[in-house]
């Protein structure tokens, strides 16, 4: 049985939605895959690691009063 491919997606946002409506990621802070995963009921390993490197890169150069928003999509069977 084939699963599902996830692509993980990131943008840098300066007004982060209310609490509870999508994952952000504070200046200062790693992403956390494991984290995220958890969050969305997803195995951490149905990502990409070029796609999760991207995302801790961005968390990483993210500046004072920014948030990163991480989502994901299907694209797809793997």
């Amino acid at each position: 049985m084939a699963s599902d491919r996830l692509m993980l997606t990131h943008r840098v946002t300066t007004t982060p939605s209310a609490p509870g409506s999508g994952f952000y990621v504070e200046a200062g802070r790693e992403f956390d895959l494991g984290a995220y995963a958890s969050a969305h009921s997803l195995a951490a390993s149905a990502f990409p690691d070029d796609e999760i490197d991207a995302a801790r890169t961005a968390a990483r150069n993210l500046k004072q009063g920014e948030w990163l928003f991480v989502t994901h999509e299907t694209t797809g069977s793997k």
